[in-house]
This record gives C-alpha cells, sequence and structure tokens, in this order.
C-alpha cells in the first residue's frame, strides 16, 4: 500500500511539473490518454470477468476433485478432468477468435496516435 501512495505522487509531482513546463502538451497528453482509456475499458472488464470466473471455478474445482477420486475413483476423476480441459482449450480457441490480432494492436501503446 506505501509502494502504491509513493506511485502515485511521484506521478503526480511529474504532472504537475509537465503541466508547468507546458499547459498545452500536458492537456492534450490527458485527453488522449483518457480516450484511450475508455476505448480500452470494455475489453479490459471482460477480461477481468474471463479471469475472475476462471478463479472462481479453480478455486471450487480443487475440492470437488478431491471428493471426485475419494468416492468414484481415479477413472472417473482423470474421465473428468480430461472434458475440463477440452472444454478450457475450446474455450481459449473461443477467445482467440473474438480477440483478433488487429483488435489487439488497436491498443498499442507504443505507436504513437
Amino acid at each position: 500500500m506505501i509502494s502504491g501512495i509513493v506511485l502515485y505522487s511521484i506521478a503526480i509531482i511529474y504532472l504537475g511539473i509537465s503541466f508547468i513546463k507546458d499547459k498545452h502538451k500536458t492537456k492534450t497528453a490527458l485527453l488522449k490518454s483518457w480516450k484511450m482509456f475508455l476505448n480500452v475499458i470494455p475489453d479490459l472488464l471482460a477480461i477481468m470477468l474471463f479471469i475472475g470466473l476462471a478463479l472462481a471455478w479453480s478455486t471450487v474445482k480443487l475440492p470437488v476433485l478431491v471428493y471426485e477420486f475419494t468416492s468414484f475413483g481415479l477413472k472417473f476423476t482423470f474421465i473428468h478432468i480430461c472434458f475440463g480441459l477440452v472444454f478450457n482449450y475450446l474455450t481459449g480457441i473461443l477467445f482467440e477468435k473474438i480477440y483478433s490480432k488487429q483488435k489487439l494492436l488497436k491498443y498499442d501503446t507504443t505507436v504513437e496516435v
């Protein structure tokens, strides 16, 4: 938490120095960055949702696997894990189709706007 406060403080100090040096460039840069942020929000929220669901799924999955192994045996657990892996693989392919390389390159911060 302290490091976050320090980093934000440094960013605010440098923003103030930039604003004192050249107000017009600083305002332009802030407007461009705000527009870029607004363009990224939908994709960022989708990724956060996917990661949240994956973490929730994995948290629930481990106790279920232990229960399956003790109750139904190794064969059933192995078949269930294989089906889960295939499902996760297909989900990954689906996300590759949704988020094409061109769409991701649209938000590349190394290219000057």
